[in-house]
């Protein structure tokens, strides 16, 4: 710490010294007049020695008490008699409490109380009666624990800041972990909303630039297709930003997932079985969102790997206690004759939603051939990892249910 450092605080503390320091300076050379012998210049020096060095007590404790207890000594030696001023000692011990550990104050405390019994003893004056000097190491005990006390509040009150700050702190990061969960939450619902029309939109593209000149009509008509996909994608995301800013499903379940078949129809893909138990609307709109994503992802995907002329089968049942959706493909259909990029984060956020929810998510191939999607998903929402086990509806075999 350099110089100019320690005088700041020194400077501070100063200001508020010197309203007790002075006038008991004053006051204690005035009434060194009550004990012989009469030596006015020794009483003032003494008095100024033993109040200078108080402004410094908060920077340097132990230096302080141990000056003004070694000019306290120097009075007993030489049979001075008592000043008022000697009550810097009682300020000294009181800081050095304050602002240092038990091991070092308790000795000073030790220190203080045999100079005083010291003082006592050998002061030539007079014999000092029993009680008076009971007071003085009384007095000298309670400054020393007045000073652990304040020692303790603030130490308490340390404690509290840090628990504060740390509160804070935890807050801080929990707020910036849920700006990042609605963050990957709304790249997957943009993701889910955008991905199966884009999809469709590209397949129609390479369609009739492949077909332009064999046949104009059916260009024509996928042209028109890919028009129609474009509006849906952007009445899709219209869609979103209602539901994200709502926080609900934006619209009926059933007729979610009725348009989606009539895309992937129009796409090329004209065997598509849906079928539907239970009562959709009854779900929470958590569920019915991710269950609508599911569907979609699992239809863009039958599009982009097994192509056209495939066997598709949709099956969402909905429980008083959750909803289980299972999108299936026979694999018989050539394969995509369009190359569509595949980053793989569809399937891979699809996984992370339905955990999210409690759920359990499977996809992989399909015994006979094919693909075969599943998803889990329980309500009440339950914030944690479901343990895997056997999905409901789950088949031992390759047969549509």
């Amino acid at each position: 710490m350099s110089a100019t450092a320690r005088l700041r605080p020194t400077a501070r503390f100063l200001a508020g010294d010197l309203f007790w320091i002075v006038p008991l300076g004053v006051v204690s050379w005035l009434l060194a007049n009550l004990w012989p012998p009469y030596q006015p210049w020794a009483d003032l020096g003494m008095t100024v020695a033993l109040l200078a060095p108080m402004p410094w007590r908060h920077l340097y404790p132990v230096g302080v008490f141990t000056l003004v207890s070694f000019l306290a000594l120097l009075q007993i030696l030489n049979g001075w008699p008592p000043l008022l001023a000697d009550l810097s000692v009682c300020v000294a011990l009181a800081t050095l409490a304050v602002s240092r550990h038990l091991v070092v104050s308790l000795p000073a405390l030790i220190i203080t109380c045999t100079g005083q019994v010291f003082w006592a003893v050998l002061y030539p004056a007079a014999t000092m009666p029993f009680p008076w000097v009971a007071n003085q190491l009384l007095f000298i005990v309670l400054v020393w624990f007045a000073g652990r006390y304040v020692l303790a509040k603030r130490m308490v009150m340390q404690g509290i800041r840090e628990r504060l700050m740390l509160a804070e702190r935890a807050r801080e990061g929990e707020a910036r972990e849920a700006v990042d969960r609605e963050r990957l939450r709304i790249a997957r619902d943009l993701h889910d909303s955008v991905a199966h029309n884009v999809t469709v939109m590209i397949t129609q593209a390479e369609g009739a630039r492949l077909g332009l000149d064999a046949d104009p009509a059916g260009a024509r008509t996928a042209l028109a297709q890919i028009a129609e996909c474009g509006r849906a994608a952007l009445h899709d995301m219209r869609e979103l930003v209602s539901a994200l800013r709502a926080g609900s499903c934006p619209r009926p379940w059933r007729e979610v997932i009725d348009d989606l078949v009539q895309k992937m129809r129009r796409s090329g893909v004209p065997d598509i079985a849906v079928r539907v138990e239970g009562e959709p609307d009854t779900a929470p709109d958590e569920v019915l969102l991710a269950a609508q994503q599911v569907v979609g992802e699992a239809l863009t995907n039958v599009l982009k790997h097994a192509g056209r002329g495939v066997a598709v089968s949709v099956f969402a049942a909905f429980t008083a206690t959750g909803a289980y959706v299972r999108v299936e493909d026979d694999g018989g259909g050539p394969l995509a004759a369009v190359s569509l990029p595949a980053g793989g984060n569809g399937v891979v956020g699809l996984r992370e939603r339905v955990c999210a929810l409690g759920g359990e998510f499977s996809a992989g191939a399909r015994r006979g051939g094919g693909f075969v999607v599943e998803a889990r998903l329980p309500y009440p929402i339950r914030l944690s990892y479901a343990a895997k086990g056997r999905l409901p509806y789950a088949k031992e075999s390759g047969d549509a249910p």
